[in-house]
């Protein structure tokens, strides 16, 4: 299916799915959709914009936790903004400000750059958009596509594809593109019971990502290290940020 320049490879998508049904079930596939509309509800109130004075720091890191990127790095990336205060207006900013998406994307990156990590603040960027507007934003995440690497599931179910971006913004616009052709791909070719929810896609191309990751781990690393990666289930929840989630606190 071709598109723009897009094409979505849907042998190679059909493939990583058969193989990741060998580790995981479609069952499963959707209980960690319903687990990721949950987190979706937490970010939202967490970022809710009646809150006076902004999320807090308590509310930050909860959310910080929540991100498979950010969860270690959480005193690094409120410093980078220069405070919980800063952290928190950057966020509202980004995910309701009246500026186009790219160049809300652009400045969010920007606040974090003394972190020195681009992508971390991609990773970021888009789960609070995608989870804060989970019709309209999608995620950024380096799993799904790594600019730096140039590699990432979208990489693994496209061909031709072109998803690099001359800043972060427009990178995170094309891959929202893609992800439109593949989810209509996917819709089409009966690759996953994809419903409403924009979250079963999320689960298919972490699931995508997963068998990748088992692939080149069994193909470069002793046995014994293979064996500390986590089932599949587990990387999937982990990939998306749902192992362990955190509640709020009241």
């Amino acid at each position: 299916m071709a598109a723009g320049g897009q094409v979505v490879d849907t042998p190679a998508a059909r493939e990583f799915l058969d193989r990741a049904l060998e580790r995981i079930s479609r069952e499963q596939c959707r209980a960690i959709s319903a687990e990721c509309a949950g987190k979706a509800r937490l970010v939202q109130a967490l970022l809710a914009p009646e809150q006076a004075g902004g999320p807090g720091d308590e509310r930050l890191r909860t959310l910080l936790r929540a991100v498979f990127s950010t969860r270690r790095r959480v005193d690094a990336v409120i410093g980078a903004a220069g405070g919980s205060a800063e952290l928190g207006a950057a966020l509202g900013e980004l995910a309701r400000g009246a500026a186009p998406i790219e160049q809300r994307v652009d400045a969010f990156v920007e606040r974090l750059s003394s972190l020195g990590d681009i992508e971390l603040a991609c990773d970021l960027a888009g789960e609070v958009l995608h989870h804060v507007h989970p019709g309209r934003f999608w995620l950024f995440s380096r799993w799904l596509w790594s600019p730096r690497l140039r590699t990432g599931a979208l990489g693994l179910v496209t061909t031709e594809a072109d998803l690099a971006g001359e800043t972060p913004g427009e990178t995170y616009l094309k891959i929202g593109r893609a992800l439109v052709m593949l989810r209509a791909s996917a819709d089409a070719g009966g690759l996953l019971d994809l419903g409403e929810q924009p979250w079963d896609l999320d689960v298919l191309l972490a699931c995508v990502y997963g068998v990748y990751l088992y692939t080149i781990t069994r193909l470069r690393m002793t046995q014994e290290f293979n064996k500390v990666i986590p089932p599949l289930p587990e990387l999937v929840r982990r990939f998306l940020g749902v192992h362990r989630l955190e509640k709020l606190e009241a």
